[in-house]
């Protein structure tokens, strides 16, 4: 029995039984640890800097970090919070922006990217090429994890919409991550420290996600699918 004919027979065998129902699963919530993250600074265009515990903000520096979307996400996330820890010795009430890289230019690596080559980060729509979408401009001023960017909140501290939108487009864009990009607005009241991955999971960057996994089909009605497969080669052999 060829390949093709196998496949078309399973197929066949789907609209035999109809199609299979699912069960949707109750909404889950994880935690995603940072899968990269690194920081560039206008003081050395050429340097990459991903080995550190912590990133530096500052008008001339920016941070990215990215997150590997959970393989069951949809794009049906009904909260969602995007948080950092601050590194000892870093400065409090530190202001900064926060900002989606768009999924088509988010294609950085953790070992190459520097000042001269980073995701543009133009505040805009998020619709344009090399245009970034502003999902946050909050002040960073405690100790332990601090909220940067979150579901609610719209416009200030938080743009709650864009921030959900950018996330739950995501798969449909073909994307399987997502990338933030941070940027201080002014060294004012000094510079921030916060830590990175290689800090540890007890203080690497999280994007704390809340959403429905994508439904699965039920045990029986994918029985009755191998069954009918299996009728229909039958009596495919036997003609």
């Amino acid at each position: 029995m060829s390949k093709s004919l196998l496949y078309r027979a399973a197929l066949t065998a789907f609209a035999s039984v109809g199609l299979a129902s699912a069960v949707q699963a109750a909404p889950i919530t994880v935690d995603i640890t940072a899968s990269a993250d690194a920081s560039v600074s206008s003081d050395a265009p050429t340097l990459n800097d991903q080995t550190g515990n912590y990133w530096r903000q500052s008008s001339r520096d920016m941070a990215y970090v990215r997150f590997d979307l959970p393989v069951d996400f949809n794009g049906g996330s009904t909260t969602a919070s995007l948080l950092i820890h601050p590194h000892a010795g870093g400065a409090p009430n530190q202001w900064m922006g926060v900002y989606g890289v768009p999924y088509a230019n988010d294609t950085w690596t953790e070992s190459g990217i520097n000042y001269n080559n980073q995701p543009a980060h133009t505040i805009g729509d998020g619709s344009a090429d090399n245009v970034s979408l502003q999902i946050g401009s909050v002040a960073v001023d405690g100790n332990g994890y601090q909220v940067v960017a979150a579901d609610t909140g719209s416009p200030a501290p938080y743009y709650g919409t864009q921030f959900m939108a950018f996330l739950n487009g995501a798969p449909g864009a073909g994307a399987s991550s997502v990338s933030f990009a941070f940027n201080a607005a002014y060294d004012s009241p000094g510079l921030g420290w916060f830590d990175t991955r290689e800090g540890g999971a007890s203080v690497a960057p999280i994007l704390r996600l809340t959403y429905e996994p994508a439904p699965v089909p039920e045990p029986a009605s994918l029985s009755l699918l191998a069954l009918g497969g299996l009728a229909m080669l039958r009596r495919r052999s036997v003609a």
